[in-house]
């Protein structure tokens, strides 16, 4: 028998009693919950003149911002997908890396156009190559990607903004559509006011 509920009928109770229709024979359904956590990090590979971190260029101008977000699931899961999006003007670069379930793999999602930037979704089950009629195993599970941010994109960036805000937004979808949202995460794109060429006057660093 499958008994569906939700958390507004459960409340703060860690049990609830389910009446069987048309018998009036109730009995007590005990539930624990499950504490499902994920974080994303971003990876700051140098350091400005004051020690602060920041993202290095390559020797085309050219910037990259490599994230991982990870998911810590203690339990078997229906369905996993995962959702990302980006806004400014970094783009997504190159393949999406997802590990997990013993298994690392690596996959070319869709990527679509928004209003403020790009965003991708993948289906992590249908991705590791779980069966459909399979669970999720618990486990930890990880997307790493990169954005790229070109010189032509940094010297587009209005003269008259100091600093200019690249953001990343990222939403795991579980059974029964429970979302786990890690933190967002927001760089500062910040060059030097003194009319020198943007692409040589960049510092992007945690904001």
């Amino acid at each position: 028998i499958t008994i569906v509920t939700d958390e507004t009928k459960l409340g703060l109770k860690d049990e609830f009693d389910f009446e069987f229709p048309g018998t009036g024979d109730v009995i007590p359904i005990k539930y624990h919950e499950i504490n499902i956590t994920s974080q994303k990090t971003l990876n700051f590979d140098g350091r400005d003149e004051n020690g602060k971190k920041v993202v290095t260029k390559d020797d085309d101008g050219n910037y990259y911002l490599n994230y991982s977000v990870t998911l810590n699931n203690p339990t078997s899961l229906d369905t996993l997908s995962f959702h990302d999006a980006v806004g400014g003007k970094q783009k997504y670069d190159g393949a999406v890396t997802i590990s997990g379930a013993n298994k690392a793999v690596q996959v070319n999602p869709s990527v679509s156009s928004t209003s403020n930037g790009q965003e991708f979704t993948i289906d992590i089950k249908s991705a590791l190559g779980i069966n459909g009629n399979d669970l999720v195993p618990a486990g930890t599970y990880t997307v790493t990607y990169r954005t790229k941010l070109t010189d032509a994109d940094l010297k587009s960036i209005d003269d008259n903004a100091e600093v200019a805000a690249e953001t990343n937004k990222a939403d795991w979808t579980t059974t029964g559509g429970k979302k786990i949202i890690p933190n967002d995460i927001t760089v500062e794109v910040r060059k030097a006011m003194s009319g020198t060429a943007a692409s040589s006057a960049i510092t992007i660093r945690p904001s």
